[in-house]
């Protein structure tokens, strides 16, 4: 059986022991019934409810794990244990449990896989790299261009990509989804998201210089008034890029009443 991880299970080797323990508990219990049923055990075997000739189904869980972090959780159950503080004597006798785990992000050997899961793995193994993904995409293009809606749904919440469920309408031809348009589409707002928000931000940063300019050319006019402006001073005004630190300044050059009260008066403020 399969159990799907989208986070780490610090304890997950006692979880899938303890789920594995419970079907094995219940198929002998089934084929006890039946024994009682049929009435066709006696002395010891009916004791158990199971035959020498009975044997249960095997039980193997794979856990499958989504996350982006590396699994850094336990693999086994001693991962879980203090075997460290048992007598030496004594550790042999001690039993493990091993994890049957599937990193997808982590799992090198896609090729294996004859299904569309090879190209799910592969979507989400480069799902934090926009161009390494763009060209794999590109790259499978005739499986993408045409998803179930099962594997659309899968990709689009295990690479928690909001974005891929909003357009999920857009890209639906005849029940079949197309994962090239729908990233292509993402890529595309973005760029124009992020040219908006440059162009914005350029206006508002050229803004702040053009204040930050003319306070310094005030400030400069003011300290003339007051006397010579030597050139270390005009060099440090015209670097100081704070606007509280300028218009500080441009307070201290109006109350002073020469250039040597001005420089006291900012002492203490790096001037």
């Amino acid at each position: 059986c399969l159990q799907n991880q989208s986070e780490i299970h610090y304890a997950v080797p006692v979880r899938v022991m303890n789920e594995e323990a419970s079907r094995y508990h219940e198929a002998w219990k089934e084929i006890a019934d039946r024994h009682k049923a049929a009435k066709d055990v006696s002395g010891v075997e009916y004791i158990s409810g199971f035959t020498k000739d009975d044997k249960l189904i095997p039980v193997i869980t794979i856990v499958v794990y989504w996350g982006k972090k590396p699994w850094d959780g336990p693999k086994c159950l001693k991962d879980m244990l203090k075997v460290e503080e048992c007598p030496l004597e004594l550790q042999k006798f001690i039993l493990d449990y091993p994890l049957h785990l599937l990193e997808v992000r982590g799992y090198d050997h896609t090729e294996e896989f004859k299904s569309d899961i090879r190209h799910v793995f592969g979507f989400l193994q480069r799902d934090g790299d926009k161009d390494a993904l763009s060209d794999y995409v590109e790259k499978n293009r005739n499986v993408f261009s045409a998803l179930g809606e099962s594997t659309y749904n899968l990709l689009s919440v295990m690479s928690r990509c909001g974005r891929l469920k909003a357009v999920k309408k857009n890209v639906e031809r005849e029940g079949r989804y197309d994962m090239c348009e729908a990233i292509e589409g993402i890529y595309q707002d973005g760029k124009r998201d992020g040219l908006r928000d440059g162009r914005r931000e350029g206006k508002r940063e050229g803004k702040r210089e053009g204040k930050r300019e003319e306070r310094r050319d005030v400030l400069i006019m003011l300290l003339e008034k007051l006397g010579h402006v030597t050139e270390e001073l005009r060099m440090q005004i015209l670097q100081e890029s704070d606007m509280n630190i300028l218009k500080g300044w441009m307070v201290k050059a109006m109350d002073a009443t020469s250039m040597e009260e001005f420089m006291q008066s900012v002492n203490g403020s790096g001037v």
